[in-house]
């Protein structure tokens, strides 16, 4: 479905041609709050973190008095190397589904979508709901460490924990997942998939907002 991880090979073809190399430190950054993170994401699924992102991003580098340039620069192709994809960071449907069949208490489904798209649609069984753009302060940049640490404990979300995230198309979730990682959290994984690949199998359950589970058909008896 829509935005799941490309393949290693594409990711090796695209870093080659833009001249990286798995020793280069990489400052992404974007304008949306989710690229640049679901590029690390990306980057650490393949074996790479010399990834740093730019906490509010274009924004925040304009704010600073950088200076812009429309220049191209002249860039060298590399012979880019990927890790095999580290499965570590990566939730599939069907782990998913084994959580919401055989719940683990020390496992948490995080559903990072709005309570809108919960009430218009509904969510994974089980799941959390928290809206990603509460990791945010006004200006666009990440809140602090220790806020973050406090607002995931005080949710019972504790670094020990293993936390699945998902959100419509799991670029939301990216985000989440960065600042839990830079929050010392290290049980942590994507759901790639996410609520467009749930939602559109008829075999997987879905809480609708009466609090009712839609029935699959494994589980329609």
């Amino acid at each position: 479905v829509k935005n799941m991880l490309t393949s290693k090979n594409k990711i090796q073809k695209l870093l080659s041609a833009s001249g990286i190399t798995p020793e280069d430190t990489l400052v992404v950054y974007d304008d949306n709050k989710m690229n640049a993170a679901r590029f690390f994401w990306t980057m650490l699924m393949y074996g790479n973190q010399n990834v740093l992102v730019v906490d509010g991003g274009l924004s925040a580098i304009r704010d600073a008095g950088i200076v812009m340039t429309a220049e191209v620069p002249v860039v060298t192709p590399t012979d880019y190397v990927a890790a095999d994809k580290d499965t570590r960071w990566l939730a599939t449907a069907e782990d998913v589904l084994a959580q919401v069949n055989e719940p683990d208490k020390n496992t948490v489904l995080l559903d990072v979508r709005t309570n809108a798209e919960y009430q218009a649609d509904g969510k994974i069984p089980s799941s959390l709901m928290w809206d990603f753009a509460n990791l945010f302060y006004k200006d666009g940049t990440f809140k602090d460490i220790q806020t973050t640490r406090i607002t995931f404990v005080d949710m019972g979300i504790r670094p020990e924990k293993n936390v699945v995230l998902y959100c419509q198309t799991s670029m939301r979730a990216a985000p989440v997942f960065l600042r839990l990682y830079d929050a010392g959290y290290r049980n942590l994984k994507i759901y790639d998939g996410a609520y467009l690949e749930w939602s559109q199998n008829p075999n997987y359950p879905k809480d609708i907002p009466t609090g009712t589970v839609a029935p699959s058909q494994k589980d329609a008896s």
